[in-house]
């Protein structure tokens, strides 16, 4: 269990302190830790759902989105990563030991 801010990862859904990424208008969401399609070749994220950022995070995400609206309508922001548990932070430093990446 990963507590952010003194709230379990697990638990961050029922905390106003953050917002899912669904939420969002104006975003593609791929969350390349949360598949295969990633370096260390395996989903770190299941069963969590990491789709979450910070309300000061979100609400900075949407001014952007709303941005580059203006600019180029019909473009979206594509959003690759959001909050990372500890535990997956730990996977991806474990998976670099031993290598010139670390």
């Amino acid at each position: 269990m990963s507590v952010i801010q003194g709230i379990a990862s697990e638990d961050i859904e029922n905390s106003p302190e953050f917002r899912h990424l669904s939420t969002i208008d104006g975003i593609a969401i791929d969350l390349r830790y949360g598949t295969p399609d990633n370096f260390v070749g395996r989903d770190l994220y299941s069963p969590f759902d990491c789709a979450w950022l910070h309300r000061d995070a979100a609400a900075a995400l949407e001014k952007a989105v709303e941005w580059l609206a203006g600019q180029r309508p019909g473009y979206k922001a594509l959003i690759l990563d959001a909050l990372r548990p500890q535990r997956v932070q730990q996977q991806l430093w474990d998976a670099l030991d031993g290598t010139d990446l670390r």
